[in-house]
């Protein structure tokens, strides 16, 4: 049977329940269609308001929640987003952090023994420069008083890994 297409308005060969003539015609009736008043969920104007964009400050048209008028502002903010870095971070936290230990961590860079991240703990960090060296790797910092997050001299003490462990023997 030959049929003529709502959209661009050919003729095609097809069945009688079909109005367009291809998938690409089906596209642009679909979203002619859905724009605007005939939008089921059309709510008289109210979701699209015209906003200006948070990177670029040009204007658009977009729903309420929309903050930048495409994709590449969108991604542009996040990049300069994400450059902010140490102290100048909303989420900086005075370069202290806790590990999954309990112990405080520091940001140092001019420690010698600095992680990848730039952490180190701070009691062992305390310690070395107390004693003007860098720790042994059977060298532990033993926390008197058992607080993981009080570093303060007078609560550490510097013990060999068989003296630690004999210490907490006892205590049992």
């Amino acid at each position: 049977m030959k049929l003529n297409c709502f959209e661009c308005g050919n003729f095609f060969l097809g069945k009688h329940t079909r109005k367009l003539c291809s998938r690409i015609c089906y596209n642009k009736y679909r979203s002619r269609l859905y724009r605007g008043e005939k939008h089921p969920n059309w709510k008289g104007g109210i979701s699209s308001t015209d906003k200006k964009c948070i990177f670029c400050k040009k204007l658009f048209t977009g729903y309420i929640t929309k903050m930048y008028c495409n994709t590449i502002c969108k991604g542009k903010h996040f990049s300069k987003i994400g450059k902010v870095r140490a102290q100048n971070n909303g989420m900086w936290k005075g370069g202290r952090n806790l590990d999954k230990d309990g112990y405080v961590l520091i940001k140092r860079d001019d420690c010698k023994s600095v992680c990848k991240s730039g952490y180190v703990r701070e009691h062992r960090y305390i310690i070395e420069k107390k004693i003007g060296r860098k720790l042994r790797p059977y060298e532990i910092v033993h926390h008197k008083n058992g607080i993981k997050n009080d570093n303060h001299v007078e609560n550490l003490q510097l013990l060999t890994k068989r003296q630690h462990d004999s210490l907490h023997v006892k205590k049992r």
